[in-house]
């Protein structure tokens, strides 16, 4: 991003082009969005796209950059809580809030960090899995698995997995939390 906007309204039209790049991603795909389709749904000039990002691909990197920053943010800040339940509890209540957004763009964002920018997936996927381990190790005497990196990766694969269904329209928000904690718990507590 060129330019990341220290006054208010730089910062205003930054979100502006990234909410209607968005929109653009949902209605028409990535690969038949354009900075001229973005600016419009902006309602800007595209010489106003371009005083902030350099192209197509910069605009939805950052997109995709915030849609990550939420999700490890509230993973890496996850209070500890007494017991495995309620810490999963809160991390799970803590993820689903950070991917609270429009369900369809949670998909359409999925779509690019499978493609173009699946490094940047990568990247997060591994930090999320390490924030993840660091809780489980807390709970050490209540989980069955000697590999909490692995238990972690395999929570964090899961949660993905629910994430970009679309779970969520289909059973709503406090019972997919349910359903999901109790998946977990079952996998780290359970002997095989």
């Amino acid at each position: 991003m060129k330019n990341r906007g220290k006054q208010q309204r730089s910062r205003t039209t930054i979100e502006t082009i990234l909410t209607a790049a968005g929109r653009v991603l949902v209605t028409h795909g990535y690969e038949k969005a354009t900075t001229n389709r973005i600016a419009a749904q902006a309602g800007y000039s595209v010489g106003t796209v371009y005083q902030y990002f350099e192209n197509k691909e910069d605009i939805y990197g950052e997109l995709v950059d915030q849609a990550l920053a939420k999700l490890l943010a509230a993973a890496a800040d996850c209070p500890v809580q007494e017991t495995l339940e309620g810490t999963l509890r809160q991390l799970l209540a803590r993820v689903l809030v950070a991917l609270e957004q429009d369900t369809v763009l949670v998909q359409s964002i999925e779509s690019l960090l499978v493609g173009q920018f699946r490094h940047k997936r990568d990247l997060a996927f591994e930090t999320l899995v390490e924030s993840i381990s660091e809780l489980l190790v807390h709970h050490k005497n209540e989980i069955v698995l000697d590999d909490h990196r692995m238990a972690a990766r395999i929570i964090a694969g899961a949660a993905e997995g629910l994430a970009n269904s679309g779970t969520t329209r289909l059973i709503g928000h406090e019972e997919l939390e349910a359903q999901a904690l109790r998946l977990q718990l079952a996998y780290l507590t359970m002997q095989a």
